[in-house]
Protein backbone atom coordinates (compact mmCIF):
# COMPACT_ATOMS: atom_id res chain seq x y z
CA UNK A 1 0.00 0.00 0.00
CA UNK A 2 1.16 3.23 -1.03
CA UNK A 3 1.35 6.21 1.88
CA UNK A 4 2.03 9.59 1.92
CA UNK A 5 3.54 10.52 5.09
CA UNK A 6 4.84 13.72 7.33
CA UNK A 7 6.95 13.52 10.14
CA UNK A 8 7.44 16.84 12.97
CA UNK A 9 6.95 17.65 16.01
CA UNK A 10 4.19 19.73 14.67
CA UNK A 11 1.66 18.80 11.83
CA UNK A 12 -1.48 20.17 10.36
CA UNK A 13 -4.25 18.47 8.06
CA UNK A 14 -6.56 20.07 6.03
CA UNK A 15 -9.57 17.34 4.91
CA UNK A 16 -10.03 18.43 0.84
CA UNK A 17 -13.53 18.05 -0.95
CA UNK A 18 -15.38 15.83 -2.12
CA UNK A 19 -15.02 13.98 1.37
CA UNK A 20 -15.69 10.87 -0.90
CA UNK A 21 -13.74 8.09 0.94
CA UNK A 22 -13.35 4.56 0.39
CA UNK A 23 -13.55 1.79 2.13
CA UNK A 24 -9.55 1.64 1.73
CA UNK A 25 -8.76 5.33 2.58
CA UNK A 26 -6.72 5.89 5.99
CA UNK A 27 -5.25 8.41 8.00
CA UNK A 28 -2.63 7.22 9.94
CA UNK A 29 -1.54 9.14 13.09
CA UNK A 30 1.38 7.65 14.72
CA UNK A 31 -0.57 3.74 16.16
CA UNK A 32 -3.79 5.44 15.72
CA UNK A 33 -5.89 4.40 12.27
CA UNK A 34 -9.11 6.15 11.04
CA UNK A 35 -11.53 5.85 8.70
CA UNK A 36 -14.39 7.06 7.16
CA UNK A 37 -17.93 5.87 7.55
CA UNK A 38 -21.71 7.00 6.85
CA UNK A 39 -23.20 5.85 10.07
CA UNK A 40 -23.37 8.49 12.97
CA UNK A 41 -23.99 5.69 15.39
CA UNK A 42 -20.00 4.17 14.12
CA UNK A 43 -18.43 7.71 14.46
CA UNK A 44 -19.56 8.69 17.58
CA UNK A 45 -19.32 5.26 19.19
CA UNK A 46 -15.57 4.67 17.76
CA UNK A 47 -12.92 6.84 18.43
CA UNK A 48 -10.88 6.00 15.03
CA UNK A 49 -14.14 6.93 12.75
CA UNK A 50 -14.55 10.20 10.94
CA UNK A 51 -17.42 11.07 8.81
CA UNK A 52 -17.45 10.78 5.20
CA UNK A 53 -19.19 13.32 2.34
CA UNK A 54 -22.72 13.29 4.26
CA UNK A 55 -23.56 11.21 7.32
CA UNK A 56 -27.14 9.41 8.70
CA UNK A 57 -28.15 11.42 11.48
CA UNK A 58 -31.33 9.12 11.94
CA UNK A 59 -33.44 6.52 9.78
CA UNK A 60 -37.08 5.61 10.56
CA UNK A 61 -39.03 3.50 8.40
CA UNK A 62 -36.67 3.11 5.59
CA UNK A 63 -36.06 7.07 5.73
CA UNK A 64 -32.65 8.76 6.41
CA UNK A 65 -31.83 11.98 7.78
CA UNK A 66 -28.71 12.84 5.90
CA UNK A 67 -26.43 15.87 6.98
CA UNK A 68 -23.68 17.13 4.54
CA UNK A 69 -20.41 17.68 5.76
CA UNK A 70 -17.72 19.93 5.05
CA UNK A 71 -14.38 20.75 5.91
CA UNK A 72 -15.15 22.51 9.30
CA UNK A 73 -16.82 19.20 10.44
CA UNK A 74 -14.41 16.74 9.65
CA UNK A 75 -11.73 19.05 11.20
CA UNK A 76 -13.36 19.61 14.15
CA UNK A 77 -14.25 15.70 14.96
CA UNK A 78 -10.74 14.66 14.30
CA UNK A 79 -9.97 17.79 16.36
CA UNK A 80 -12.30 16.37 19.42
CA UNK A 81 -10.93 12.49 19.15
CA UNK A 82 -6.94 13.59 19.18
CA UNK A 83 -7.76 15.72 22.29
CA UNK A 84 -10.22 12.83 24.02
CA UNK A 85 -7.41 10.62 23.85
CA UNK A 86 -5.18 12.71 26.04
CA UNK A 87 -1.57 12.50 23.93
CA UNK A 88 -2.60 15.55 21.63
CA UNK A 89 -3.02 19.36 21.89
CA UNK A 90 -4.85 21.34 19.45
CA UNK A 91 -2.68 24.60 19.20
CA UNK A 92 -5.05 26.65 16.51
CA UNK A 93 -8.38 25.91 18.18
CA UNK A 94 -10.19 28.96 16.63
CA UNK A 95 -9.10 28.53 13.14
CA UNK A 96 -10.04 24.38 13.27
CA UNK A 97 -14.04 26.20 13.39
CA UNK A 98 -13.49 28.56 10.80
CA UNK A 99 -11.24 27.27 8.17
CA UNK A 100 -10.86 23.46 8.71
CA UNK A 101 -7.24 23.69 9.01
CA UNK A 102 -6.16 21.52 12.26
CA UNK A 103 -3.01 22.18 13.70
CA UNK A 104 -1.48 19.68 16.81
CA UNK A 105 1.28 18.79 18.67
CA UNK A 106 2.15 15.65 21.22
CA UNK A 107 1.93 16.55 24.42
CA UNK A 108 5.08 14.83 25.17
CA UNK A 109 7.10 17.21 22.23
CA UNK A 110 7.79 13.90 20.69
CA UNK A 111 7.47 13.93 16.85
CA UNK A 112 4.07 12.68 15.19
CA UNK A 113 4.17 10.50 12.00
CA UNK A 114 0.97 11.04 10.12
CA UNK A 115 0.27 9.48 6.79
CA UNK A 116 -2.59 8.69 4.84
CA UNK A 117 -3.38 5.75 2.03
CA UNK A 118 -2.59 7.55 -1.69
CA UNK A 119 -5.21 9.86 -3.06
CA UNK A 120 -6.60 10.17 -0.03
CA UNK A 121 -8.59 13.41 0.41
CA UNK A 122 -6.38 15.60 2.85
CA UNK A 123 -3.51 17.90 2.43
CA UNK A 124 -0.79 17.09 5.45
CA UNK A 125 1.97 19.38 6.76
CA UNK A 126 5.12 19.32 8.55
CA UNK A 127 5.24 22.88 10.64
Amino acid sequence: MSKNCVSSKIVSIQFIEPFNYSKLDTLFIDDLKYKHAYSLDSINNNNTTLPKEKIVVLEIEGKEAIYKTNVISIARMLAFKLKSIGTYEIINIPEVITTGVIKFKRIDEKKINICTTKNYLAKLEAL
